[in-house]
């Protein structure tokens, strides 16, 4: 029975049984009707406690899940190479104990309230059956209706119970529903502006972007133009800006200062969704897809339009894994199979050559990779991007070397822009990373 017919039943069974018992005696009726009344009170508050304890401990929660994970998930070998066992058991205990004990206080508390609402409801049976064994002594009933009474009253004080808890719960879940309702009526990303069919040209006007809670900026007066169809190369140091500054051209951050201009417009004036459409895009931390196959996972990467297994196994075979049964389950906890970290790259390279966009971004996809598999990936994007814009993060000057202009970022600013052999001769930047770098294949 769906809740709104249970709901339905029980009240016209109140109603019905009350009505027979107000013939008898409106008291009787009274009674039983009133004192229910606590019922409402002590659920409402119960789940009002309950939902208050979810919330306040929700920070503990997570980090009692994420030691979990850690101690049992794929870091164990390294956790036990490296001996951190009590380590990481200490800080979960910490935690897991820390909650139980608050969650132990939620429910006595919980206990006591259901404690006392047994009790009334316990005095309320005690005394409507009473007050009926009065009225035979007065001889308002029979002995026989005597019997009847006593089945009605023990009846109406179940259903009353039952439905006056379920209108306590009923009043207790607006705080859910409050929850839900601001988290709705959070500012959406806007779904109109114009509608783009390629990207033609970006332009980065003077960009800055900060981090929220930093004062520090991670990027600090972008200017670069990129046209239709340049291999471009960003190179730098960690924490140069170069992923940063790819975020921004995916349209997952906003600029805290300056414009970013795609074909001549600003873009918070181009529909969000056009640009994610406009974009392949391959990150150097790809999800992991559990749960599905190897072709799902690639076919994840278009899913606008109708799967296609031919072209599933070519990106399968462009990223070096056409080896592997397409279908192959995903997940060691649903009884499949896991894959190895540059596994999982080479799958996220397929499922980005299977989008197959005008506009590529590749953030570090083959940080996993050997040199050699790394160098063959990377040869294959752009020969098979003839025509197409290709922007690659990456922190080997081999591979940038590639690139048909390269970008150098430090500190968050453009510091050189040119191509492999102009950089190498200004003496700059560049050129200070690749003979760090080439000191490390002389040796």
């Amino acid at each position: 029975m769906t809740p709104g017919y249970w709901v339905i039943a029980k009240t016209v069974s109140v109603i019905s049984i009350a009505s027979s018992l107000y013939i008898i005696n409106p008291w009787l009726c009274l009674i039983l009707l009133i004192a229910p009344i606590p019922t409402i009170y002590s659920t409402y508050i119960g789940n009002k406690l309950n939902y208050k304890f979810i919330k306040d401990n929700s920070k503990l929660s997570r980090e009692i899940s994420y030691f979990q994970d850690l101690m049992l998930g794929k870091a164990v070998k390294e956790i036990k190479a490296l001996n951190l066992f009590d380590f990481f058991y200490s800080k979960w205990k910490t935690r897991i104990d820390e909650y139980t004990i608050k969650e132990q206080q939620v429910y006595l508390r919980r206990m006591l309230l259901n404690t006392i609402n047994n009790l009334i409801n316990g005095l309320t049976n005690v005394s409507a059956n009473i007050l009926a064994i009065v009225l035979l002594s007065m001889g308002r009933i029979s002995i026989g209706e005597l019997g009847a009474v006593m089945v009605l009253i023990s009846t109406l004080v179940n259903d009353t119970s039952q439905l006056f808890s379920s209108i306590g719960t009923f009043v207790s879940k607006k705080n859910e529903a409050a929850m839900f309702f601001d988290l709705m009526d959070l500012p959406s990303e806007k779904s109109t502006g114009t509608e783009l069919e390629e990207i033609k040209e970006i332009e980065a006007r003077d960009i800055r972007y900060r981090y929220p809670l930093t004062e520090k900026y991670a990027l600090a007066g972008i200017n670069l133009t990129i046209k239709k169809g340049e291999k471009l190369a960003l190179v730098g140091e960690n924490g140069a800006g170069k992923s940063t500054f790819v975020k921004l051209l995916n349209g997952l951050l906003t600029p805290s200062e300056g414009e970013l201009i795609i074909n001549n417009e600003k873009i918070d004036t181009i529909n969000p969704q056009s640009i994610y459409n406009s974009l392949s895009t391959v990150s150097q931390e790809p999800a992991r897809y559990t749960t599905f196959t190897i072709a799902d996972n690639v076919f994840i990467g278009d899913t606008a339009r109708a799967r296609d297994d031919f072209q599933i196994k070519k990106a399968m075979n462009f990223a070096g894994i056409g080896n592997l049964d397409k279908e192959l389950l995903l997940g060691k906890d649903i009884g499949g199979t896991d894959l190895s970290g540059g596994q999982w790259q080479k799958l996220a390279i397929a499922r980005g050559y299977y989008r197959n966009r005008d506009f590529m971004i590749l953030d570090e996809p083959t940080g996993n990779l050997d040199p050699i598999a790394e160098t063959e990936i990377f040869k294959k994007y752009l020969e098979m991007a003839e025509g197409k814009t290709v922007i690659f993060v990456t922190h080997r000057i081999s591979i940038a070397s590639l690139a048909d202009r390269i970008i150098v970022f430090s500190n968050g600013e453009i510091v050189e822009d040119g191509t492999h052999e102009t950089l190498l001769a200004a003496g700059g930047e560049y050129s200070r990373l690749y003979a760090t770098q080439a000191k490390w294949y002389n040796r």
